[in-house]
């Protein structure tokens, strides 16, 4: 195998079909100690495991087990865009507890913020930085166990009755809060969450507390509602003092099953709750932040973006093992159990064993991965076909 530029890379990587790698992990506040440790056959450590990142990414490179960067280890017939990159950023997630309220940017919204923020002098490593960059950044999410997410704003008429629920009974200064937020439920969705949005700090402290004293309450009164007052509970003790506690309310709560998955495209706003999962994205960092954060959130910006009509997400499950979205720069994958042929289009793949061992065959030779063992495959136009007891997942350009 020859690199792109082998002087300036000064690599020398060996005539393989398959690398195994070793991927970077992120340790969030939001991360669960055990789940990535336990995929790995790692003890665990006590630190928040929150992320493992596969691909090529300026904040977190996968290498070869020669510690090789992977972005020196691509063929040029694999080369996708830019050489030495790759259009995705694969990921194995693990939420303990809630993930921020997000929405990503689409490709022209990146591109006039980004320069936008450039113009002004912000530095891309800024705190305030809103567009780290000129892409944008829809995902797919596959639960690996029971996972909980919000996606999509419900339509007004369920926001309405929800707050009603809510504030009944409450006392005046609740609802002296929620009464105007209420009202202006009744004009749309885009009224609504601004208002939600503007109220003071001083406020949602005393909306938050309130939820998170009431809505066990409200979970026994109006049990086909439960599980969102439940959550809504949780939050609320998660993150003392956020207006986003009320998040379940005005957001669809998603419950997935090992195998479903959902793809969020730009300008839906979003958040995981907990579970453990795979996902898949466009290489991107542009995230603008709703709640359930002490990162920046730029409410102005992020009502510029957002997509303020109903939104439901398709419970996605394979079809001849692909998940399919309507996305360019990745599908993803599932294989168990098979001799067949891998159904990855021509280009560059990661896959990751997530269950069991995998004996995987390119252009005639073969490679053994256990459970947690990730590879990066050059060019899986050649023919590539598994067989074991497994499960395993892969990244590849989009079909």
């Amino acid at each position: 195998m020859t690199l792109a530029d082998p002087v300036k890379n000064h690599y020398h990587v060996s005539m393989e079909y398959l690398f195994k790698l070793k991927n970077p992990v992120k340790y969030y506040a939001w991360g669960n100690s055990e789940w990535i440790p336990q995929l790995l056959g790692q003890e665990p450590d006590g630190h928040p495991w929150a992320e493992m990142w596969m691909g090529i990414h300026l904040e977190g490179e996968s290498t070869t087990e020669e510690g090789i960067p992977l972005s020196a280890a691509m063929l040029p017939e694999s080369y996708v865009g830019t050489p030495g990159t790759l259009p995705f950023l694969f990921k194995v997630l693990a939420a303990g507890k809630a993930l921020s309220i997000q929405a990503h940017p689409n490709r022209d919204q990146a591109r006039i913020g980004y320069q936008r923020e450039n113009e002004a002098g912000i530095p891309l490593d800024a705190p305030n930085r809103n567009y780290k960059d000129q892409n944008h950044k829809p995902e797919i999410l596959c639960a690996l166990g029971p996972f909980e997410a919000l996606c999509g704003f419900r339509p007004a008429e369920e926001i309405i009755n929800r707050l009603e629920t809510f504030s009944a009974g409450a006392s005046d200064s609740v609802t002296s809060i929620i009464r105007p937020v209420h009202k202006q439920a009744e004009k749309g969705i885009r009224e609504f969450f601004q208002a939600l949005c503007a109220i003071p700090p001083e406020s949602a402290s005393i909306l938050s507390d309130y939820t998170l004293e009431h809505a066990p309450v409200l979970a026994q009164k109006s049990p086909h509602q439960a599980e969102e007052w439940q959550l809504c509970a949780r939050l609320a003790g998660q993150y003392p003092g956020d207006s986003a506690v009320l998040a379940p309310l005005y957001l669809n709560n998603i419950s997935l099953e090992p195998g479903q998955a959902i793809y969020v495209p730009a300008g839906v706003l979003h958040a995981y709750m907990h579970g453990f999962g795979v996902e898949l994205m466009a290489t991107s960092d542009n995230v603008l932040r709703g709640g359930l954060t002490k990162k920046w959130i730029d409410y102005p910006e992020l009502f510029t973006i957002l997509k303020f009509s109903p939104f439901q997400p398709e419970i996605l499950r394979p079809k001849n093992n692909c998940y399919l979205t309507p996305t360019k720069e990745f599908s993803l994958f599932v294989q168990e159990n098979s001799g067949q042929a891998f159904p990855v289009v021509s280009g560059p793949c990661i896959v990751i064993v997530t269950q069991g061992e995998a004996v995987v065959n390119v252009g005639g030779r073969a490679y053994t991965l256990s459970q947690g063992q990730s590879a990066f495959i050059p060019d899986s136009g050649k023919k590539v076909t598994m067989s074991g007891v497994f499960t395993l997942y892969a990244a590849g350009i989009g079909v």
